[in-house]
């Protein structure tokens, strides 16, 4: 007879080799024998899991941990169970009752700090990810989520810096360099912005969002590669969803553009700009009522009289929401002397820091006290 550990070996090696069914039969006829195997139960979990039968998965761990509740892994495993389930309170519950097993455990603080998140405590996660990457500095996924958290409280600096720890640790995080990228996109940093990109892509050539990102500081030709495989996955794209095809589109909208099918362009921007407008939220008449509060803050101040321009000096285009200023710079920035540096936010941050700057709707009552 074989024992309970080679059995238990081979249910594990079926598992990881993704033959789902052999394992879980394997796993059941362990349980057949001694129906309180910890791990036969946990690898049932973990099957499941696989299979995507996450309703299952919850009913197999929850066996597993009446088994062994103080076991650190289970706790963890049904966290992120409960987590791809929805239920966010049940997950952070695993969760920190993981990490009060396992305190040194980077894993269970890990999947917490994801739970955290992903229930909306994003300061709560900041913290987790921290202590994460003060117990293991090259923890390079905690610096990467830690930097979508700086992110997301707008401290941009820290977040590039995060970002660009988690690159420097694992050249192939692919969302790492995505994210880093991105944020030099917007600092009109382009060539910073084309390396961390490219490395993007480089680790996952199918990763639309960095091309997305890259055909913005990229001109493509015929014989590019990332031309070609953008081409190719127009011919696949009934196996994306819907932001993915999005993204393609308007890459391939830029891509066709620069090597001069423009008609062919068109249909991809057209197509992409459909799949934009159907999920842009945009409150028209918050947008009435902004416009009207800028035009009365600024009533009565005279404006200056135009000034001569030097050669080479910036062009600064300023105006209403939705009124237009995207298509002009997009208008500039087709002449071969002028590259449009987009939607920058040096000047928001600006005015913001400055003393007495209030929220944008209420400009009418702060504007006229500035010197």
């Amino acid at each position: 007879m074989t024992s309970t550990p080679r059995l238990l070996s081979r249910a594990e090696k079926l598992r990881r080799s993704r033959q789902t069914q052999a394992a879980s039969e394997a796993y059941k006829n362990i349980l057949d024998a001694v129906p309180d195997n910890t791990a036969a139960l946990q690898g049932m979990a973990l099957v499941s899991v696989d299979a995507g039968k996450l309703v299952v998965a919850e009913k197999w761990m929850l066996r597993a941990i009446q088994t062994a509740p103080e076991s650190a892994e289970l706790q963890t495993n049904m966290c992120e169970i409960y987590r791809r389930l929805g239920q966010y309170d049940h997950a952070v519950k695993h969760g920190r009752r993981a990490i009060s097993l396992a305190p040194d455990s980077t894993r269970s603080h890990y999947n917490l700090a994801i739970a955290v998140a992903d229930k909306g405590d994003r300061e709560d996660a900041e913290q987790i990810y921290e202590s994460i990457v003060e117990m293991d500095p090259a923890h390079n996924l905690a610096w990467n989520n830690l930097g979508t958290c700086y992110a997301g409280r707008d401290d941009e600096d820290a977040a590039l810096g995060a970002y660009l720890k988690a690159a420097t640790i694992d050249p192939n995080h692919a969302e790492a360099q995505n994210n880093a990228g991105a944020i030099f996109l917007e600092r009109g940093e382009l060539e910073l912005a084309r390396k961390h990109l490219i490395a993007a892509i480089s680790a996952k050539e199918d990763f639309l969002e960095a091309h997305h990102n890259l055909s913005a500081v990229l001109d493509y030709t015929v014989d590019d590669p990332h031309y070609s495989f953008l081409e190719t996955q127009a011919l696949r794209q009934g196996s994306l969803d819907d932001d993915q095809r999005m993204r393609l589109m308007f890459s391939l909208g830029k891509a066709r553009e620069d090597v001069g099918h423009h008609q062919l362009a068109f249909l991809a921007y057209d197509e992409a700009n459909k799949m934009k407008r159907a999920i842009l939220a945009y409150d028209e008449k918050r947008g009435q009522i902004l416009c009207e509060k800028l035009t009365h803050a600024f009533d009565g101040v005279p404006c200056p009289a135009p000034q001569p321009v030097q050669a080479g000096a910036p062009i600064f285009i300023l105006g209403m929401p939705r009124s237009g200023t995207s298509l002009i710079e997009q208008v500039l920035s087709s002449h071969s002397n002028i590259h449009g540096a987009g939607e920058v936010k040096d000047f928001h941050a600006a005015i913001s820091s400055y003393p007495g700057v209030g929220p944008m709707l209420e400009a009418d009552k702060w504007v006229p006290s500035l010197s």
